[in-house]
């Protein structure tokens, strides 16, 4: 009788979540086009007064400023975020267009205006 060997392993799957803690504190360049975003920030910063350790009240204090800035961000930008997918597929369809035909001068200048400056 013949001894059959698989050629098959074991196959283990783990699943594991990692949880690296709360996402990092960042902001949008975009806000210092606005005259009173120092003058906000600095408001923000130092009506807030948390007791207890150094780093744990920074810590506080910078969750705070990140709601506030969230808030302050709708009311004076809008999504950032939505408004720039929003402007990079009109530029994106622009651009197929003057590929494929020749894009007319009102639809040059509005592609020239989505632009920075």
């Amino acid at each position: 009788m013949d001894i059959f060997v698989s050629d098959h392993c074991a196959l283990v799957v783990k699943l594991s979540s990692t949880d690296w803690g709360p996402k990092t504190f960042r902001y949008i360049d975009a806000c210092h086009t606005d005259r009173g975003f120092s003058d906000f920030v600095k408001k923000s910063w130092d009506k807030h007064n948390v007791e207890g350790n150094e780093i744990w009240s920074l810590k506080e204090k910078l969750k705070s400023l990140k709601r506030e800035l969230r808030m302050w961000n709708k009311e004076i930008f809008g999504h950032v975020g939505s408004t720039k997918e929003t402007i990079m597929l009109t530029i994106s369809e622009l651009d197929k267009k003057d590929e494929e035909l020749v894009l007319d001068e009102k639809e040059r200048i509005k592609r020239k205006h989505l632009f920075p400056n």
